[in-house]
């Protein structure tokens, strides 16, 4: 009974019903399987674009790496300086990277620009540029493994580079060290100033900066601590400096008046001292303090302000450009002034003899030096003379080959002119090393040899120099834009007025009053050294070093006479790159040396273009300005 009750209990399931759940169960087993395959399907296609995305930033970096050569390249021909930079830069080839192509037709550099530009923003607004602009594109592909199974194009990059030359005689005052300015009576400064380190000013009457001023360094109202006993005596009891990294002063010795402009003119001023106090990098808020007052017109490295690079190599103090050639690497040698110049004058250290030779790159062909006097010319007249007479700064007597320009001038009127083709001529007296009283002095320059093949005429040299009355204050006309442009480079830099007499001595003329100059015009950039700011050797009774001041920008020249209510007129560009080597007596104003002139100085406005002296250095950039991946 109990099996045919189970029995009434069971149910048969329609053939209908059975067919539904089997639909459910291939449906789930379909959805399942879906799930699987999706899985899988995403899988594969994530490890694949893994795979491509590992190809693609490999040959990222490839491309990269080929536009990173090109700036390293571009960077090393114009810091060193060297020739045919167009040239070398056409001739650049991809690196070749194992794993990547990247034929010729994948790597391109292409010159977009080439010519003056001058910007409008920036800390070199309205200063023209000589300026070249190089497109550069790159296209790597890698040609191994996972690469090779799909088809891409590889990546390809592209960047602007912008190489700039800038002269440095578009400053008024250009400095690759520490810049020192105290001048006791009224200076204005008409152009442009830069230093490469810090920037100490101060002033006894009044001191105007018409033009932006700049320093790589710190910029401080009062004296350097290098040149002032009372900050080392503060230091000394452990007074602070004010926190500052290159030891400024915190007093000074002059409470004038110094502006600076507010817009690029000289009708806008304002002043740096405010009350009692001297705005400078001490100043709390010194930064928007500064940009506010002055509208940017002086800035320093708080403000993004970096050293200017000049084209010399490296590691190579800047005092190789008046160098003798040789012993010096390939890109030093190239900065040489003499291995530029087309006219040499050394002095034959072997036999005492005076020579010249033409030619740039140290050529040895020999030129005469004397020519026929053109009203007669029987006569032989030689554009270089020897003469000795005393120094007082150096306190020693100097023997100088003596360079006449006015003879010079005159030989260009005969079959035998002795000028250099390119308008550089070099001139070396101590031409060993062994004797730094042997010097060069120019002398009858008011009217400059330019040939007809340069752009004017410079003068560069090892040596101290002296500059002897006018140099280039005449010329063909009296267009003052017509100006030659012409530099005097040296060791030391000295200016001897007409009246100098090479009969004064150490004996006879320890006075000034004996010793009267004349009225004085140069117009010239001028490059030297200078004797900076420092301490004696010896230590006095105090037992204190005795600091000595560098004499300042005010005291660029090294005069040696009494020119009290005397004009020296000066129209041109000062730059100072090194200290002196060979004239190392240092600044003193015991009256016994010089007097100063009334300073007529002021930047030649000649000098704004990026026409330039021969062998004039220009400060050298560049940087990227675009950039862009396909």
């Amino acid at each position: 009974m109990m099996n045919s009750a189970r029995k009434r209990k069971l149910r048969v399931i329609p053939d209908g019903e059975r067919g539904s759940a089997l639909i459910l169960v291939a449906l789930a087993m379909l959805t399942v399987l879906s799930l699987a395959v999706s899985g899988t399907l995403f899988a594969t296609t994530q490890t694949r674009d893994v795979a491509r995305y590992e190809v693609y930033k490999d040959e990222f970096a490839a491309s990269e790496i080929a536009l990173n050569k090109t700036y390293a390249h571009l960077d090393f021909l114009i810091r060193n300086n060297l020739p045919n930079f167009d040239s070398q830069v056409a001739a650049l080839t991809a690196p070749v990277l194992q794993g990547f192509d990247m034929p010729s037709a994948d790597f391109v550099v292409t010159k977009t620009f080439d010519g003056v530009d001058t910007p409008t923003t920036g800390p070199n607004a309205f200063m023209p540029m000589l300026t070249k602009r190089f497109n550069v594109t790159a296209r790597a592909k890698q040609n191994f493994g996972k690469s090779l199974s799909y088809t891409h194009p590889g990546v390809r990059l592209a960047e602007t580079l912008e190489c700039t030359w800038q002269p440095l005689h578009m400053y008024a005052i250009f400095y690759d060290q520490v810049m020192e300015i105290a001048p006791s009576p009224l200076m204005r400064v008409t152009g442009r100033v830069h230093s490469n380190g810090a920037l100490y000013i101060q002033c006894g009457a009044q001191l105007d900066f018409q033009q932006r001023v700049t320093a790589a360094g710190n910029l401080y109202y009062g004296r350097s601590k290098d040149c002032n006993q009372a900050a080392h005596d503060a230091d000394a009891a452990g007074n602070s400096w004010g926190g500052t990294t290159d030891g400024s002063s915190t007093t000074s010795d002059g409470q004038g008046v110094v502006n600076f402009t507010t817009d690029g003119t000289a009708n806008n001023l304002a002043p740096m001292k405010v009350g009692t106090s001297y705005i400078d990098s001490r100043t709390n808020s010194w930064l928007t303090t500064a940009q506010s007052r002055w509208n940017n017109f002086v800035a320093d490295r708080s403000m993004g302000v970096a050293p200017l690079n000049l084209p010399i190599p490296t590691g190579v103090s800047p005092h190789v450009v008046i160098e003798r050639r040789g012993g010096a690497s390939s890109s030093a040698e190239a900065a040489k002034l003499e291995n530029q110049a087309t006219l040499r004058i050394i002095r034959n250290p072997s036999t005492g003899v005076i020579e010249g030779f033409v030619g740039a790159n140290g050529a040895s062909t020999p030129i005469n030096l004397t020519y026929p006097n053109p009203a007669n010319p029987s006569q032989m007249l030689s554009v270089v003379s020897t003469s000795s007479f005393y120094d007082f700064r150096q306190q020693a007597q100097v023997t100088s080959i003596d360079v006449d320009l006015s003879r010079m001038r005159q030989s260009m009127t005969t079959a035998n002119p002795i000028v250099p083709s390119n308008g550089l001529l070099y001139v070396s007296n101590d031409s060993d090393g062994t004797n730094p009283n042997r010097v060069v002095r120019i002398v009858n320059g008011s009217q400059l040899p330019v040939p007809s093949t340069a752009p004017g005429f410079s003068v560069a040299t090892s040596d101290a120099v002296y500059v002897k009355g006018d140099y280039n204050s005449v010329w063909s006309n009296t267009n003052v834009a017509d100006r030659p442009l012409s530099m005097v480079a040296g060791d030391a830099l000295m200016i001897l007025s007409s009246a100098w007499s090479d009969g004064y001595n150490a004996s006879s003329n320890t006075s000034t009053d004996s010793r009267v100059a004349s009225n004085t015009i140069t117009n010239a950039v001028f490059l030297t050294g200078n004797v900076p700011s420092g301490s004696t050797d010896a230590t006095p009774v105090s037992g204190r070093p005795t600091y000595f001041y560098s004499g300042g920008v005010e005291n660029y020249y090294r005069y040696l006479e009494k020119w009290t209510g005397i004009n020296h007129t000066f129209n041109g560009s000062m730059i100072t790159l090194f200290a002196s080597t060979k004239f190392r007596a240092r600044w003193n104003n015991n009256g016994n040396i010089y007097n100063p002139p009334n300073r007529l100085w002021s930047w030649d406005t000649n000098l704004g273009g990026t026409a330039s002296p021969p062998g004039a250095l220009r400060i050298v950039t560049i940087r990227r300005t675009s950039w862009s991946v396909s």
